[in-house]
Formats: structure tokens, C-alpha cells, sequence
């Protein structure tokens, strides 16, 4: 059916609780749900409308009969094919894999500058961990916190301890 015949049908039917024939067209919706005329404002409809259905009421007795919108019964237009959805998979992974290869060399040039390697880093990027045996342990360690971190990019490292002085 078109939605001219459609339209046709519904203008023609009586009301099914009085069997009157005349209505008054307007929508029912809004936060209180209530019926808005056709011939209402066009501020009130804005105002008191969000989400509404089309409504017809019945002039003798009040009767609201409530009918849907044609348009939102239609089907999608772009269809998920499992092509399309592998397409995105493979766009997201690769995306994911980025960040994830620029994090890891992120994690590994720290690792670097706290191990005092200098074929990753320049030689002022270097910590210095001076002549105290606590310092040299600490650096020692986070080189390794952050080595173990560039092998695993997508878990998490916890802040930093303080450095021992």
C-alpha cells in the first residue's frame, strides 16, 4: 500500500468506541503526553513535543487512536555485511596496533634512559644515577619496570615511585 492509500484507509474508518466519523488530526508525545492540535502554535508544538505520534481524536467522545510513522518502519539503508564488518575489525586493529607500537617505543626510550643507553636516547635524555648504591638500584629497576611494559603496551604502569636521595 501507498502511503496515499493508507492515509485514505484511516480517514475512513469510524471511531470504534462512539462510531463517529469526525476528528481533529495532531500529534500525542512530549514529557506529559498529551494530544497537541494541528492548528496549534507552532511554539507550543515545539515546546511540548519532542518525540511524538501521529494522533487523531474523536470529536463526540475524545477517543485518541495513535498511529505510527511510516518512514520508521522502513528497513536500514547500508546493510552490515560480513565484509563490512571485517573491513572494520581490520581498521580498528590497525588503528589499535598503532598506538599500541608508538606507546611500547614510548615505554622503551624510559626504559633506555633509565638503564643509561645511550643508542636510544641522546646522552642529556640519560638519568644520571650517580655513585649511591640506592640510586643505581632504583634507576636499575625502573629500567626494568618499563623494559617489562614496552614488551606489554596495553597494560598499565603505575606512577612512578619517589627517587631515594
Amino acid at each position: 500500500m501507498t502511503t496515499e492509500e493508507v492515509r485514505t484507509k484511516r480517514e475512513s474508518l469510524t471511531c470504534p468506541i462512539c462510531g463517529g466519523g469526525s476528528y481533529s488530526w495532531g500529534i500525542y508525545g512530549g514529557v506529559g503526553r498529551q494530544f497537541v492540535a494541528d492548528d496549534a502554535s507552532q511554539m507550543t508544538r515545539l515546546f511540548q513535543v519532542a518525540s511524538a505520534l501521529r494522533t487523531r481524536r474523536c470529536s463526540d467522545c475524545g477517543n485518541l487512536q495513535v498511529f505510527a510513522h511510516a518512514p520508521a518502519l522502513r528497513a536500514p539503508r547500508v546493510r552490515i555485511t560480513v565484509r563490512r564488518m571485517m573491513v572494520a575489525v581490520a581498521i580498528v586493529g590497525v588503528s589499535l596496533g598503532s598506538l599500541l607500537e608508538r606507546r611500547a617505543a614510548s615505554l622503551r626510550r624510559e626504559a633506555a634512559r633509565h638503564a643509561g643507553d645511550v643508542s636510544l636516547v641522546s646522552l642529556e635524555e640519560v638519568y644520571n644515577p650517580g655513585t649511591e648504591a640506592g640510586s643505581k638500584e632504583y634507576h636499575r629497576a625502573m629500567a626494568e619496570r618499563y623494559s617489562h611494559a614496552a614488551r606489554h603496551p596495553w597494560l598499565p604502569v603505575a606512577p612512578d615511585p619517589l627517587e631515594p636521595k
